[in-house]
């Protein structure tokens, strides 16, 4: 059991974590949560947490809150998961409806397991999300926020060119190279160079 746990929730934390799992030779337990059983067949994670089992959603999936008292149904399988981690790293889509209640839930429970936790949290450009969703994600942003050790946003299209070039993955895998040793004090004097370098690269690519 690593003491690193990596999860993935929702489209951008699945896939970037199935891009940990092709690639890169560091240690960490990988980890799915989703209310969708698609979103699990998609994912090549050691352990798959279904917290919508035998339950029916419409297209849209419902609302953040929906997925928070969902996931906290699941509370000890995750605990189960979580539990024994130093460091836990979480990677979700924030669209206004499960990625926020989900991370919410995981938060809660990182700090029962005493775990020093990252949220990436991938969020869309306001003009290609309604109005209400929006409002989701402030909310929860500012809840995560307040649960979590430390919380980076990034703009889901730069996500996508970070994950497609390969330069995502070189900046996680810095980190976690580090992280292997559980060497803490070397990762928090160096959190703000990691966010730094993610903002220059985000900020230097043209959409165009």
């Amino acid at each position: 059991m690593s003491k690193i746990k990596i999860i993935g929730i929702d489209f951008s934390g699945n896939r970037t974590v199935n891009e940990f799992i092709k690639f890169s030779n560091f240690d960490f337990d990988s980890i799915t949560i989703s209310k969708f059983k698609h979103e699990l067949n998609l994912s090549n994670t050691k352990i798959k947490i279904h917290t919508g089992e035998n339950k029916k959603f419409g297209l849209d999936g419902g609302s953040p809150e929906l997925s928070e008292n969902l996931a906290k149904e699941f509370h000890d399988k995750i605990f189960s998961a979580l539990n024994g981690a130093e460091i836990i790293i979480c990677i979700s889509d924030f669209f206004g409806d499960d990625g926020e209640g989900i991370s919410s839930a995981v938060a809660d429970i990182s700090k029962e397991v005493r775990a020093l936790s990252i949220f990436y949290a991938i969020i869309p450009n306001k003009k290609l999300i309604v109005p209400c969703r929006q409002k989701h994600v402030e909310k929860f942003l500012q809840k995560l926020t307040e649960k979590a050790d430390y919380v980076i946003q990034i703009d889901f299209w730069y996500f996508t060119k970070f994950l497609n070039n390969g330069i995502r993955l070189d900046i996680f895998t810095e980190m976690c190279e580090r992280l292997t040793a559980i060497d803490v004090d070397y990762f928090l004097k160096n959190y703000l160079k990691w966010s730094e370098k993610i903002c220059e690269l985000q900020l230097g690519m043209s959409k165009d």
